[in-house]
């Protein structure tokens, strides 16, 4: 008997969520109605890749959301994420701070 197995792509609920908030966060519209780079993308160098610092990031999310991410969880699934490749845990010279700090970094391009 020959069995099949098929791999399944299923998102994790709390990633799914911390996406949708970071697209949500990562949008600034301006007074003139034009959107810009929002202040959660650390990246400097690259402009397909995502770089988010998650202690800013969940400051971001309490004080925009009234939500305080759970960071034990994200830290041990967001490298599960399908939604943008998970590259790695790596130093990164952020555009924001303008100084080198620990970030989760991804592949910008959905699906990828």
């Amino acid at each position: 008997m020959l069995i099949t197995f098929i791999s399944v792509r299923i998102e994790i609920a709390i990633v799914i969520k911390f996406w949708e908030m970071f697209d949500d966060l990562d949008v600034v519209v301006s007074d003139s109605g034009n959107q810009l780079s929002g202040n959660v993308n650390h990246s400097a160098r690259d402009a397909e890749m995502i770089a988010v610092h998650l202690p800013s990031f969940n400051k971001r999310c309490l004080d925009k959301f009234g939500v305080h991410l759970e960071l034990d969880d994200l830290r041990r699934l967001l490298p599960t994420s399908k939604e943008r490749s998970f590259v790695g845990y790596e130093s990164v010279h952020s555009r924001i701070e303008n100084k080198t700090m620990k970030c989760y970094v991804f592949n910008k391009t959905r699906g990828k």
